[in-house]
């Protein structure tokens, strides 16, 4: 037994290439631009949750007295919405992932280093490499347990990303409520300092009282708080037909049910505001992912040029058997639906479960670019062996649409040499299928040599050659049955 040969080595170490790719071209670069757009929302966040701190809720001394519970409440709600005002710190927990990755990429080098000595150790060595294939295997699952690291950071930082994302949404939200509050309470400190000043003008209290009625928008009055809108309006119409004394006496009770009507439905409002934007915010965030061209063309991303890019459902529907654009669009018009019946949190939860399917996609176009672009590196340096063998040699898809299912490579010079099938099987690994058809001179097996001494330099696993039974490349006689022309091993 020769053991395990140098060839197979190779092939192991050649194939942590996609692996080291990966890891450094797309998690580091994807994790520092998250960094960097975290750190200016935090940015955003502070000078806003500043803006908010700054902010006085005054003592309205008319307000205080003609209308002290609607005062208080107002300037009860200002100080807690206030209080909730405070800075979100992720400082150390990127610190820490950042020296994380450091330490992951000091393995990484370490691992580089020890690659390059497994591929200087079987330089001059054809046979007996057991050793140096343990070595490569392990070498393998080290890259593979880094790769998972580093993914692990970069989820890590993107869910820092959401977290100080919708932090900065709901600050926002509280400081344009502070300041509307200031305004309720400047307009309350208006309408008591005019209590005071109208109280022998009957008149210009009706008029006063009609003014601020007509205030609160009849169409929110009746969406969310019909039946006291309809009695309030009824009282207003009492209180107008009311003789002067009456008017006097009773305009802070009728001021005062206004009062309490429009604060009942500008909390409402608030809320059914809120939900309404960040459910829209919600749903434009996931479509505008989801539409986003950041998916270069395998070929594209092979030759190192990004031409023009596109998206990850039309990547999948391109290259993949299956794709889940038609369930992301179906769940996305519910959620629409939804929406537009003001069901928010049904909403949410359906553009939730359109985000999950969407990130299913994502998974699934890293995984059909790594495969193809390992199939991509193995067919280019097959081209360039038979090229460098004088052959003259044309590259199609086998089934002429989709690359992902693998090339069909013809070469010619006196010989035709057709690989019917070049494609890459995850449990199978690279799977090569050719037809030998001999010319004239008779030399396939001194062309076959040179053959297999190339593709097994560049990492392309060739064991032997075989032609009705035989081995073109050694005089041996093989079984009959025993057809394949290449014998490779599964990366």
């Amino acid at each position: 037994m020769s053991g395990r040969k140098s060839s197979e080595v190779a092939a192991v170490i050649e194939a942590l290439k996609g692996i080291i790719q990966a890891i450094h071209e797309q998690m580091d670069s994807k994790m520092d631009q998250i960094e960097k757009e975290i750190q200016l929302v935090l940015q955003e966040s502070n000078s806003l949750i500043a803006r908010g701190q700054g902010l006085i809720f005054l003592n309205f001394p008319n307000a205080q007295k003609e209308f002290k519970d609607e005062y208080e409440n107002l300037k009860s709600r200002f100080n807690k919405l206030k209080t909730s005002l405070v800075k979100i710190d992720f400082s150390e927990k990127i610190r820490s992932i950042k020296e994380d990755n450091k330490a992951i990429d000091r393995e990484i080098e370490k691992n580089n280093n020890e690659s390059d000595t497994i591929r200087a150790s079987i330089r001059n060595k054809s046979h007996y490499c057991n050793s140096e294939y343990t070595q490569a295997q392990n070498l393998k699952k080290s890259y593979e347990e880094l790769k998972i690291k580093k993914h692990n950071n970069s989820q890590e930082i993107t869910d820092i990303y959401n977290v100080v994302k919708n932090s900065f949404f709901q600050q926002k939200e509280i400081v344009k409520s502070m300041e509307d509050l200031i305004k309720e309470g400047n307009s309350l400190e208006l309408r008591g300092k005019d209590i005071s000043e109208k109280r022998e003008r009957a008149s210009e209290l009706k008029k006063d009282i009609s003014i601020f009625f007509d205030d609160i928008d009849s169409v929110l009055g009746n969406k969310f708080k019909k039946d006291e809108y309809s009695r309030v309006k009824a009282l207003i119409d009492n209180f107008n037909r009311a003789s002067d004394v009456s008017v006097i006496s009773s305009y802070s009770k009728v001021s005062k049910e206004i009062s309490i009507l429009k604060q009942s439905i500008s909390e409402i409002y608030s809320v059914w505001l809120f939900e309404k934007n960040s459910t829209e915010s919600y749903l434009e965030r996931v479509l505008n992912g989801a539409n986003s061209k950041n998916c270069i063309e395998p070929m594209d991303k092979f030759r190192g040029v990004e031409e023009d890019k596109i998206s990850v459902f039309d990547y999948e529907g391109k290259y993949s058997e299956t794709s889940g654009k038609s369930s992301f669009d179906s769940k996305i018009k519910l959620a629409k639906q939804l929406l537009q019946e003001e069901k928010f949190s049904e909403s949410k939860k359906i553009i939730s479960e359109s985000e999950k399917i969407y990130g299913d996609s994502y998974k699934n176009f890293m995984a059909l670019e790594e495969k193809t672009l390992k199939l991509l590196s193995l067919t280019s340096s097959m081209r360039d062996v038979m090229n460098k063998n004088h052959f003259n040699t044309n590259i199609e898809l086998r089934d002429g649409v989709n690359m992902a299912n693998g090339f069909k490579m013809t070469c010619k010079n006196g010989d035709t040499i057709i690989f019917d099938n070049i494609s890459y099987d995850e449990e199978k690994g690279f799977i090569i299928e050719l037809d030998h058809q001999e010319g004239t001179s008779n030399t396939c097996h001194v062309r076959w040599k040179d053959i297999q001494k190339d593709m097994n330099s560049v990492g392309v696993p060739m064991t032997d050659v075989k032609k009705n039974g035989n081995s073109v490349l050694y005089s041996q006689k093989m079984q009959q049955k025993q057809t394949v022309g290449i014998q490779q091993q599964s990366h």
